[in-house]
């Protein structure tokens, strides 16, 4: 009787504990999947079945090889995934973990393990399949994160050193192109040549510094169809006449708040690319649209958000864009083109520029039929009636002032020196921010004005410098030089406009240098 109640009492609990093992089973996370030792099914969960999506038709039948090569199916590589099964049990006391990719681009993290009983037997064997997809896509996701920035800052940094070689060589140039009768017809000649070189290196560093988020954009209200009518006409040149170029406007008055310049560099790094992926020739669709979002439109884009937003789309009929190749079209130096076609920096650069801009990209090609990039920007209501623009003077004009020179870079400091001098102005030279006030204690009434470099060594930068000598002498004017300044400056330009400053971004013409010092100084004696 004992023997039978303790048989009872045995066979009940093995019915708890077996139906405590299936539940927890089932509840998992995780697909399981449990083997015999001659790889037959013994036991798999519901999460098996979804992950795999197996068909009850398939996971009810007796023949373990129609679920087997049901997943097969599903792999993007079968013979690998085969292998390793077949591998595991020929060694059946081996551990195992790898990743599978699925053909609809599922990842799933595969695990497995021998069962073995407390006196070392072998019966079978464990797999496990957890879906990873989302981890891996967030990895990946911050791994081209960190190598945006890390070679963004790269970038901002080649950027700023070659600015200031820049400014070196069209600072010389336009001096010496200053004396015209000294010079002959070819040392003229090249002398120009070198300004319109420089003018080349000049947008290719803006385009690195766009790319880097280290330029400063220049926002104002604008109305991007006529800037789109207006840069027409110059794709009309660069578009080969076996490509047709057709546009179609938004009928509204759409006001965006943006750079000018970076909107028109956008249209036209997007219509070259077009025009290179149509050799044999084609059409260019370029088109503005006002839309607006709400939160189920937003799901296209992870950039994307609700909202009223105005489209700038550029489509081509040309080659296509290849799935594998969509995912890395915005990084720096990518390219498809033959060496010395292209830099891989223009779709960079425009993804950088919309960036800035608080907008996004979408991309949709397919080989074969083409490809359309639609550019979204915040739309802005119209703005008021504009002021008259201020007729520009032809001719730079100097004065006769101290101007206190802060610029840490020897080569820059002594061409700007030269051209301020040629044009009248005393110039105070100092080499860092700490130099530059032992300078100003020798002769603070007689400096007019400071120039500064913004990014400099040492302790004190150039707006660090121009706040100490604002409460010494109130009302100080002070113009700004950077290669790039969006860290020191603020992207947003507040601080300009609170303290009524000017930025001068190198490397300049003289005659941009010598009106801007110039307007600065005639709004301090009030002739401005």
């Amino acid at each position: 009787m004992n023997s039978l109640s303790a048989q009872h009492q045995a066979e009940a609990e093995l019915r708890w504990k077996t139906a405590f093992l299936e539940a927890q089973v089932n509840s998992s996370l995780d697909g399981i999947l449990v083997v015999n030792r001659e790889g037959r099914q013994i036991l798999q969960n519901q999460r098996m079945l979804q992950l795999w999506k197996i068909p009850p038709e398939v996971a009810s039948t007796v023949d373990d090889r129609t679920q087997l090569q049901f997943a097969m199916a599903q792999v993007k590589d079968p013979q690998a995934f085969v292998e390793k099964v077949e591998y595991l049990y020929a060694y059946p006391n081996e551990i195992s973990r790898d990743e599978i990719e699925l053909k609809d681009g599922t990842i799933l993290d595969r695990y497995s393990s021998p069962v073995v009983g407390k006196d070392g037997t072998y019966y079978g064997r464990i797999w496990t399949f957890r879906d990873v997809t989302e981890q891996r896509r967030l990895e990946a996701q911050l791994r081209q994160s960190q190598k945006m920035e890390a070679i963004g800052q790269l970038a901002a940094g080649v950027a700023h050193d070659f600015n200031n070689m820049l400014a070196v060589v069209r600072g010389n140039a336009e001096l010496l192109l200053m004396a015209p009768d000294q010079l002959s017809a070819p040392a003229d000649e090249g002398l120009k040549q070198i300004l319109v070189a420089a003018q080349r290196a000049a947008i290719l560093t803006r385009q690195l510094l766009i790319f880097s988020r280290k330029q400063i954009p220049q926002p104002q209200p604008l109305l991007v169809n006529d800037l789109v009518k207006n840069m027409i006409k110059m794709l009309k040149r660069l578009i080969p006449e076996n490509i047709r170029l057709d546009c179609d406007y938004e009928k509204e008055s759409s006001f965006v708040q943006a750079d000018a310049g970076m909107i028109e560099q956008v249209l036209l790094n997007l219509a070259v690319n077009a025009r290179d992926a149509m050799p044999r020739g084609g059409q260019v669709r370029v088109t503005t649209e006002r839309v607006a979002l709400n939160e189920g439109a937003t799901l296209k884009s992870p950039q994307a958000r609700a909202g009223m937003f105005l489209c700038l789309s550029v489509s081509d009929t040309g080659t296509g864009i290849a799935p594998e190749h969509l995912p890395l079209i915005f990084e720096p130096f990518f390219t498809t083109k033959e060496p010395g076609q292209g830099t891989g920096l223009g779709l960079a650069t425009v993804h950088g520029i919309v960036k800035q801009h608080h907008g996004w990209i979408e991309v949709s090609s397919q080989l074969g039929t083409g490809a359309t990039f639609k550019v979204f920007l915040p739309a802005i209501p119209p703005p008021g009636a504009p002021k008259a623009a201020q007729p520009a003077e032809l001719m730079p004009r100097g004065g006769a002032e101290t101007i206190l020179l802060v610029e840490d870079d020897y080569a820059v400091r002594t061409v700007t020196r030269r051209v301020l001098e040629t044009y009248g102005y005393k110039v105070c030279e100092a080499s860092s921010g700490r130099e530059a006030l032992e300078v100003w204690a020798r002769q603070p009434e007689e400096i007019a004005l400071l120039l500064t470099d913004i990014v400099m060594p040492g302790d004190l930068n150039g707006r660090e410098l121009a706040e100490q000598l604002w409460p010494r002498k109130p009302g100080l004017p002070a113009v700004f030089m950077s290669g790039y300044s969006a860290d020191v400056i603020g992207s947003d330009n507040e601080f300009l406009l609170r303290t009524k400053s000017y930025l001068i971004t190198k490397p300049c013409t003289t005659t941009a240098l010598l009106q801007t010092l110039r307007q600065c100084l005639d709004r301090k004696l009030g002739r401005a």
